[in-house]
């Protein structure tokens, strides 16, 4: 299945988050609320420096500036006081320090460059446009990088991925050049900047407009705009301060503060968040008096759920209680069901199936 195509992103920003709606159709089909600025996000790359061993974890403690050294897989374990190009894999929190890589990629909106790659690769949802895609890239492969294709590339040619990645390549190189000046700790490419995640994750769904509710923040997301994604500036502008308002978003992103989100036909999902996993639970409610309740209701949740993990912005693992079902025909159809409906979502959704509980993972 092809990626989704936005028409417009409505974007409303606060003090210290951004919330953005991606409509097609006049509908709500994708939804980011993302911090303003996050420090030392994930994708972020550092100078660090090894301080010591950490054996117990199986790799090496490094100095990224967090307060909390950060873990460092401990392959060719190099020596403390060395001085390493990091991307940060698992942001420092209060009581982490984080996880780093010494393989570092940047991301644009339709292709990773990979310092130190070969060649073209393409991502496994691009499907049947992946071989003409990578064939039209082979001869712009950046000098000591590879290259790999998002899923959007779908939504480019040829000529617009070699451009893309010869930003992307360029960026790099200057990132290389202020490593040799910078302290361990300091950042060289922040990826916490909320509005470079907006852009790139949501304008790479065709060519949508971006409208902002404040002129202060149209303005800055330009200045992004004109340092990655040149072209999308013409497509920034600002509007009313009640953006929202439109197409219904308000009321159906209030659902996402819900614990429970009811069906069509009268069932309900529950939706409890934990810091291991997120569980849901399907129930039949008032639907229970429709022929076949069990199996109907389940496929109604299974519709839904996918949209709520981009509602709710959720991640990691996510178990379902769906409705006990007794015919391994109808486990089937829902989890068809369910594959059929992450099968667009922009962030790879992988199904585990059932476990021996009768639990969907």
């Amino acid at each position: 299945m092809v990626p989704r195509r936005f028409e417009e992103v409505l974007v409303e920003a606060s003090p210290d988050r951004l919330r953005a709606a991606a409509i097609a159709g006049g509908s709500l089909v994708d939804w980011l609320d993302v911090p303003r600025r996050t420090p030392l996000a994930a994708g972020s790359i550092v100078q660090g420096r090894v301080t010591g061993t950490a054996p117990g974890l199986g790799g090496v403690s490094v100095d990224i500036g967090a307060g909390r050294p950060a873990l460092l897989d401990g392959k060719g374990t190099p020596e403390a006081g060395t001085r390493l190009l990091l991307q940060i894999v698992e942001p420092p929190s209060d009581d982490k320090g984080g996880r780093v890589s010494r393989r570092v990629a940047l991301a644009g909106q339709h292709v990773v460059v990979i310092p130190g790659g070969k060649g073209v690769t393409a991502s496994k949802r691009l499907e049947g446009k992946a071989r003409e895609l990578v064939a039209g890239l082979a001869q712009a492969v950046p000098g000591g990088c590879g290259l790999l294709l998002r899923w959007t590339a779908c939504f480019a040619d040829s000529g617009t991925l070699a451009e893309e990645s010869r930003r992307l390549a360029e960026r790099w190189q200057t990132i290389e050049a202020k490593a040799a000046t910078k302290d361990p700790g300091e950042p060289l490419h922040d990826a916490g900047n909320g509005l470079l995640t907006i852009l790139r994750e949501l304008g790479a769904h065709g060519t949508p407009t971006f409208t902002f509710n404040d002129a202060p923040t149209l303005r800055v997301a330009q200045r992004v705009a004109d340092a990655w994604f040149p072209d999308m500036r013409a497509r920034l502008s600002a509007g009313e301060a009640t953006l929202f308002d439109r197409h219904d978003v308000a009321s159906t992103i209030a659902v996402a503060s819900e614990r429970d989100v009811t069906l069509p036909n009268g069932g309900r999902i529950s939706v409890e968040p934990t810091r291991a996993l997120t569980a849901m639970d399907v129930d039949s409610g008032a639907g229970s008096g429709v022929a076949n309740a069990r199996l109907a209701t389940n496929l109604e949740a299974a519709k839904e759920i996918a949209r709520q993990l981009w509602l709710r912005d959720l991640g990691g693992m996510i178990v379902v209680d769906f409705i006990r079902m007794d015919e391994a025909g109808e486990r089937r159809r829902v989890q068809d069901a369910l594959a059929a409906a992450v099968a667009s979502d922009r962030v790879p959704v992988h199904l585990l199936g059932w476990s021996r509980a009768g639990l969907f993972e």
